[in-house]
């Protein structure tokens, strides 16, 4: 080939290549392609009282997300304060389990949370011997997107589950992956 066909060949070339490709076609983490959001996050907040603004705490913890093709189950624990009927604010863990489903970087779905009390104001819960209460029952529906920088941002709407005493809430926590992900799961799998 001579040094006057190279141009005119790389120019053909790259003209098959940008024909070929499709300006139409989701990137991967868009719409039609679920994004990667499985692994361990480690996220932190701030849960707010519907109504209630003044009423605030933070909150901070990890999440656990599995993911499959289209679908997600989450397991988590969190650390916060809360008060108590007495006045005194004891460290709280807020555990639970969640599931929904991914479209493109957006998730959507649902949680059971329940709440669990040292006791003994001051104390952790986890603390050897301490007692424990394992308090309110919790419902949540959550969204969140992963963002372009790789964190995810979440938002969710809490509320007793059906007889709990449990003002409702507005939770946003934002987070980072700390583990390595793994692929998503096919549902056959």
């Amino acid at each position: 080939m001579s040094r006057d066909a190279f141009p005119l060949l790389l120019v053909l070339t790259l003209a098959l290549v940008v024909r070929g490709a499709d300006p139409g076609a989701a990137a991967p983490g868009e719409k039609g392609s679920p994004a990667s959001i499985g692994g361990k996050w480690l996220v932190e907040g701030e849960t707010v009282e519907t109504g209630r603004e003044e009423n605030k705490r933070t909150i901070r913890g990890t999440i656990v997300l599995d993911q499959g093709d289209d679908h997600y189950t989450s397991t988590f624990t969190m650390e916060t304060m809360l008060p108590t009927p007495g006045g005194a604010w004891v460290q709280t863990h807020v555990i639970g389990k969640g599931e929904g489903t991914v479209e493109g970087k957006t998730i959507r779905g649902e949680t059971r949370t329940q709440l669990v009390m040292s006791n003994v104001p001051g104390v952790d819960p986890d603390f050897a011997f301490v007692p424990r209460t394992t308090t309110t029952r919790i419902v949540s529906t959550v969204e969140g997107k992963v963002q372009t920088d790789g964190t995810i941002v979440l938002l969710i709407e809490s509320k007793g589950e059906p007889g709990q005493a449990y003002r409702p809430t507005r939770t946003t926590l934002r987070g980072k992956r700390v583990e390595p992900t793994s692929p998503p799961k096919h549902r056959s799998e």
